[in-house]
């Protein structure tokens, strides 16, 4: 299951939150994803909660450390980030429902699925390709 999938399951199953804490009714983008997949949180010593298992959700989406700029935010401190904070800042700064933050990310997903099989074939990703239908 997508990433962006997973985001919509688990924003129609609790109300959105922020914060990444996984022992309350509500979740946010990320910790909702992992409720949707059955990945458990694990306690935060410091908090004394449960918080988003970070690994396990990295190792299920690999798409998460990903370099990608913030669509939200117009200065250069936030340009230059990861798809997990990046989406942890959509959440939680910018007040994104979890539903546009998967709509976001459904059209990465896309374009990251178009360059795997680009590059599975041996195509340039970079220009369109013509074919010839007979």
């Amino acid at each position: 299951m997508r990433l962006s999938e997973a985001i919509r399951l688990g924003a129609m199953a609790t109300p959105q939150a922020s914060m990444g804490y996984m022992d309350g009714e509500g979740h946010c983008a990320i910790a909702g994803a992992c409720v949707a997949v059955g990945i458990d949180g694990v306690m935060s010593v410091i908090e004394q909660r449960l918080i988003i298992n970070y690994e396990a959700a990295q190792k299920r989406w690999p798409i998460l450390g990903s370099g990608i700029n913030c669509p939200a935010c117009s200065d250069s401190y936030h340009a230059d980030s990861t798809l997990m904070m990046t989406l942890w800042r959509l959440n939680d700064e910018h007040r994104w429902t979890r539903e546009r933050i998967a709509d976001w990310l459904e059209a990465i997903e896309q374009r990251s699925d178009d360059t795997r099989t680009c590059d599975a074939v041996g195509l340039s990703h970079e220009s369109p390709v013509a074919v010839n239908a007979r």
